[in-house]
């Protein structure tokens, strides 16, 4: 698994200390004080990230004083599918980005 070899472990999943270590929420408190997230997801059979997987991680992050989170559900989109990646949707997430930094 991608996950093991990064954290150099041969499974993460079986080596419980390697694993809590790993998870996002176990750094909340060094946070900055504001951040954004963008996330955008497809609906489409994902077996990679089940959109549901980052709903989830969207509405705990929004829990954290600070936070900003965008988040979008695309209708018939696979992991990582075109529709991310068209002009017109880059375009878009960037200007937004670009707005909340110099607003």
């Amino acid at each position: 698994k991608f996950e093991s070899r990064y954290l150099g472990v041969k499974d993460i999943y079986n080596e419980k200390d390697v694993c809590c270590r790993s998870y996002w929420e176990s750094y909340k408190d060094q946070f900055p004080s504001s951040l954004t997230a963008w996330i955008q997801v497809g609906d489409e059979n994902d077996i990679m990230v089940p959109y549901k997987q980052s709903e989830n991680l969207a509405n705990r992050l929004l829990k954290y004083e600070g936070m900003i989170v965008h988040y979008e559900l695309k209708p018939g989109a696979k992991h990582e599918d075109d529709a991310f990646y068209t002009k017109g949707n880059l375009d878009r997430i960037l200007n937004d980005i670009k707005n909340e930094l110099f607003v």
